[in-house]
């Protein structure tokens, strides 16, 4: 698990390691005066591959609030000791890059981000002044390599995230259109470019600005679940999708959940057959937000949501972040913020279903 701490001017990139019993004593990654620090765009401590990991952090480039740069560092001792951190883009433009996804590129570490270098440009139709999405490889001798475009037109600021498949790492991201429909997209990875962008299901969110709330994905075998969240129609819910075939294409999605959610979503696969997912939810007349948890089965049969804790007051909301849910050994941890008391929490639930 990994957070940011800041002390007076200086934020330092710090994780832990859960060995089954317990957390590890902290140890910081990187440190920087510098830094651009938001409730959704964040940093990640990631293993790849073995004692591989990477990890990375966002640093202002320029005195624009929304200009800044995705640095990475690498380790080759499970997080032991780091290499020196690198720009993992060359553009050189005062714009925003971020909202990156660590994944494993045939075991080298790679990452793919949302790269805003063309909304800087002038007088071109709305597409080409668009952000796009990013992609490239980061080797431990230092080198950038295989930078590659995903897609030309996305969603300003929405997560992105990355799941291995049969078919290369695929990535699901929010898409834009000319029209301004925001639904979401997934891509596959092959051994020389990204597959042409497919649309997961067509919710047709039309929506002329960012929701800042991007979509998420789990595999498992030829299974894999994308979940994200849709206020189309006026009606906010979160949505879940299955492929039996590694991601090609996917059945039409399950609801999850409807009234009072705000999404920032997750999803784990338990196992080809049971997914979980998790979002925010703040119940109608109330103020207090909860993060919720529910298990859906293939045969689309979701059961009844769980509280996994009270997180925030609903005037505070962006201070909470965005939860995260991770499988690992027969438990389900989550992690997420306490804005109250500035401080980072983690639980464990049995995938048996039983409490906190």
């Amino acid at each position: 698990m990994s957070w940011v701490r800041r002390s007076g001017d200086v934020s330092g990139l710090y994780f832990s390691s859960w060995d089954g019993s317990a957390w590890s004593p902290e140890s910081l990654v990187a440190s920087g005066d510098n830094w651009f620090n938001n409730w959704a765009d964040f940093p990640s401590v990631v293993p790849i591959n073995g004692e591989l990991w990477a990890a990375h952090w966002l640093v202002q480039s320029a005195d624009q609030h929304y200009a800044y740069d995705v640095f990475v560092a690498l380790s080759v001792d499970a997080g032991i000791t780091w290499q020196p951190s690198r720009k993992i883009h060359s553009d050189g433009t005062a714009s925003e890059h971020g909202f990156v996804s660590l994944y494993s590129d045939e075991g080298e570490a790679a990452a793919v981000w949302l790269d805003g270098r063309n909304t800087l440009l002038q007088n071109v139709p709305k597409p080409e002044r668009g952000m796009t999405l990013r992609s490239a490889r980061i080797l431990p001798e230092g080198f950038i390599e295989r930078p590659l475009q995903v897609d030309s037109f996305t969603c300003d600021c929405c997560g992105t995230d990355v799941a291995p498949t049969k078919h290369g790492p695929m990535v699901v991201y929010r898409d834009r259109s000319e029209d301004e429909v925001r639904d979401i997209s997934a891509a596959h990875l092959t051994k020389s470019a990204w597959s042409a962008p497919f649309q997961i299901a067509p919710d047709n969110w039309v929506i002329e600005g960012c929701p800042v709330n991007g979509p998420t994905l789990d595999s498992l075998g030829n299974r894999v679940v994308v979940a994200w969240f849709t206020r189309a129609q006026d009606r906010a819910r979160v949505n879940l999708a299955w492929s039996d075939n590694g991601g090609l294409d996917f059945f039409k999605p399950v609801e999850i959940a409807s009234t009072g959610t705000q999404g920032r979503v997750d999803v784990v696969l338990i196992s080809e057959g049971q997914a979980a997912v998790s979002w925010l939810e703040v119940p109608p007349g109330e103020e207090q937000a909860r993060l919720m948890i529910t298990y859906v089965d293939r045969d689309h049969q979701v059961s009844d949501a769980l509280t996994a804790t009270e997180i925030i007051r609903l005037e505070n909301s962006r201070s909470a972040g965005f939860p995260q849910m991770i499988g690992f050994d027969g438990q389900l941890f989550f992690a997420w913020t306490d804005s109250t008391h500035k401080q980072v929490f983690a639980a464990a639930l049995s995938t048996g279903r039983s409490h906190l």
